[in-house]
């Protein structure tokens, strides 16, 4: 297998401090243990664990790790370690027992030893494992609700993924689960939305999965169009493959305009907002050339995957009415948002007798 450019770990923290806003914070503790109430989301655990990673720690005393992901730890026992080390509810325990020691504060609850034995397949399978459990202790609940756990469940299983993933092997095993037809459709979704900066909220296994994914845009644009051209696929899966479709594009075309010297001085004299659609205007300010060309080529994967869209959008083709009708709205939307230069032809191919 060919090397994959990979983020070196070491600039995982700096990273994760532009994606959440935050500074790192490194307290000096002999036992690497952080408050309950951060463990989530600190930096001071990203940080601490890449510098555990690197060998750079200090010698710590004995603990004992989680089991491996071996055969003897299966089902939904992967989730179970997760939710004990890493959970609000499963730290604010430990730092109860801990309260109840000698002298203890509470303050000291987390052991990073616990975790950072774990590997990156180990992540995946509990974010996997998750959802059964979820599923049983939340019988009753609407999907949405289940939706939402679920997201809370993912964040908290794949939040230290980059920091363990160590090979290709890791990635590619994100990329086959987004693909994987029989797999979780929320797990799917969550993995799909994450591939393109706006369609979820920032992190750091987002910027992980965005800055591998930055080399092999096309690999990915055309797994997510082979999600489509199944006929049966999860209606949830198949608005996610088409959202980020266009969002990898319309996001190169936001991210330019923005950078634009031209397009700022415009909205600054004018009080206007600069859209796409005036790239095309006559007495339109004119952009850069370096603008130009990134939003010509976006514009023309903008004008592909809509084309690719609208010959989708019969019954023979897919399955789901869902599925069609939200085909036909996402053109509608890319045609009125943008100056494409086949818009004629798309908006016709959708107003077709039949098809969708």
């Amino acid at each position: 297998m060919s090397a994959m450019a990979r983020v070196p770990l070491a600039r995982w923290p700096s990273i994760a401090n532009d994606a959440l806003g935050r500074a790192p914070a490194c307290p000096d503790s002999e036992r690497h243990e952080v408050n309950a109430v951060s463990v989530v989301q600190s930096l001071v655990t990203l940080a601490m664990l890449a510098a555990a990673q690197g060998g750079a720690s200090q010698a710590q005393p004995a603990a004992t790790p989680p089991p491996p992901p071996t055969a003897s730890v299966s089902g939904t026992r992967y989730w179970s370690v997760i939710e004990t080390y890493l959970s609000p509810e499963g730290t604010a325990a430990r730092a109860a027992r801990y309260r109840r020691r000698p002298g203890g504060s509470g303050d000291r609850t987390f052991n990073f030893d616990k975790i950072r034995m774990l590997d990156a397949s180990f992540l995946l399978l509990a974010a996997r494992s998750s959802i059964h459990r979820t599923r049983s202790e939340m019988r009753g609940a609407t999907e949405e609700e289940l939706a939402r756990k679920f997201v809370e469940n993912f964040d908290l299983c794949l939040q230290y993924y980059p920091l363990q993933a160590d090979s290709d092997e890791d990635f590619e095993d994100i990329l086959n689960a987004i693909q994987h037809l029989r797999g979780s459709k929320y797990l799917r979704v969550y993995l799909i939305r994450r591939c393109t900066p706006g369609l979820a909220s920032g992190s750091l296994f987002a910027s992980y999965l965005q800055e591998n994914l930055k080399p092999r845009r096309r690999e990915l644009m055309t797994i997510l169009q082979k999600n489509i051209m199944y006929k049966d696929e999860d209606p949830m899966v198949a608005d996610a493959c088409m959202d980020t479709l266009f969002q990898l594009s319309e996001g190169d075309i936001a991210r330019a305009l923005a950078a634009d010297p031209a397009v700022a001085a415009f909205e600054k004299e004018t009080g206007r907002t600069f859209t796409p659609l005036m790239l095309k205007e006559e007495g339109a300010p004119a952009v850069s050339h370096e603008t130009r060309v990134i939003c010509d080529a976006a514009l023309r994967e903008i004008s592909g995957t809509a084309r690719f869209l609208a010959m989708r959008r019969t019954p023979d083709k897919c399955n789901s009415p869902y599925v069609r009708r939200r085909m036909g709205e996402q053109i509608e939307r890319v045609c009125g948002a943008y100056p494409l230069s086949d818009k004629a032809d798309l908006m016709a191919l959708i107003a077709e007798e039949g098809n969708g």
